[in-house]
């Protein structure tokens, strides 16, 4: 990975798999509710709110998607109305189930079935921190919902039969397990995150020249390696302009050295614009810059250095007189190693620059 490319855009990121969760999930639920509503048969013992719920839900579900259609982005109150809905849902049917369960012995299947993805939701909406809080709040909510459903029916004179127990038990337990593996999972992968982004910090230090941003020698001197190899495995050109810039010490006595530091980012700007995609550049010591190019010849090479040389001329900033540069071009030949090749650039320059300056000199 070339240095000098900044970091990866993590909040770009997140918000564009944001809208493709909700944009493929909220249809997947919405037909779930669906096929709730129409194939669901209320229990009269149960009162409206068996009756109401599913249907209500399928219309507030149908709404929060014309409104993510409608938006097109995923707004943090967008995700926090859609998880509170799901939640109180969730509570509904935790209810409604946990009467059935004491009423007839039903099963508790579904709102263990859903209760568990809202864990899960949560670390979409908040931070690895603030999802823990969600978490804890969505159980403690649904430990409140069974004791709202089923203190009064104890104090009706119903009293659970082992089997009712260990499904009460099961559920709960089992959604303190589903909370606290989804932590562990997620935990694992921002971890991975943090020291995947520390690698990647650490290479870009090791490798990125401090001052202008650009490639260091280190990377350089790794890339002209593996292009040469590949240059020689495959019989393909590869060029190198070394470039220095000419009389630059007078730049730093006469105007100082934060300016000299300003002009040599400059420098290196106007370089990188002045390559081809390909080419890779950086800084290779003081105010000498390197520019690797896989695929070139002495006449590609030759040109570009000549670009390069008239864009340096122009001036860099307001107060500050105009520079030149020495510029030395040579390509690999075979059986060339890095410290070969650099060196005969190296030579092209100083030609160059015993010359007078400003101009390019190029060695097979």
């Amino acid at each position: 990975m070339p240095p000098g490319l900044g970091l990866p855009q993590e909040d770009r990121g997140l918000e564009g798999l944001k809208n493709r969760v909700y944009r493929l999930g909220l249809p997947v639920v919405l037909l779930a509710a669906l096929a709730g509503t129409f194939v669901n048969t209320p229990t009269p013992e149960l009162g409206a709110l068996d009756r109401l719920n599913l249907p209500l839900t399928t219309a507030w579900l149908f709404a929060c998607y014309g409104v993510l259609l409608w938006q097109r982005r995923v707004t943090l109150a967008f995700e926090y109305a859609l998880l509170g809905g799901a939640t109180l849902f969730s509570l509904f049917n935790t209810h409604l189930n946990f009467s059935a369960l004491a009423l007839w012995g039903h099963g508790i299947w579904l709102p263990a079935l859903w209760m568990s993805a809202l864990y899960l939701w949560t670390y979409l909406v908040g931070s690895y921190r603030h999802a823990l809080k969600l978490s804890l709040v969505i159980l403690s909510l649904h430990a409140f919902s069974g004791l709202f459903t089923l203190l009064p029916l104890w104090l009706g004179g119903w009293r659970p039969t082992l089997p009712q127990l260990d499904t009460l038990a099961q559920f709960y337990l089992s959604q303190l397990a589903y909370l606290l593996l989804f932590r562990l999972v997620i935990g694992f992968g921002e971890q991975l995150t943090r020291l995947r982004l520390q690698a990647e910090t650490y290479y870009r230090l090791a490798h990125t020249d401090a001052l202008t941003g650009v490639a260091n020698r280190r990377y350089l001197l790794s890339e002209i390696a593996h292009e040469l190899e590949r240059s020689q495995r495959y019989g393909r050109p590869t060029a190198l302009i070394l470039i220095d810039l000419d009389r630059f010490k007078q730049v730093n006595d006469r105007h100082g050295h934060e300016v000299g530091d300003r002009a040599l980012q400059q420098v290196a700007q106007r370089i990188q614009r002045g390559i081809r995609h390909s080419d890779r550049m950086g800084r290779w010591g003081g105010e000498e810059f390197l520019v690797l190019l896989p695929e070139a010849g002495l006449e590609e090479a030759t040109q570009l250095a000549e670009r390069l040389r008239e864009e340096l001329e122009q001036p860099l900033m307001e107060g500050l007189e105009p520079l030149s540069a020495s510029l030395g071009v040579a390509v690999a030949q075979p059986g060339d190693t890095p410290d070969r090749l650099i060196n005969r650039a190296d030579q092209a320059m100083y030609a160059a620059k015993r010359a007078g300056g400003n101009l390019v000199e190029a060695v097979g």
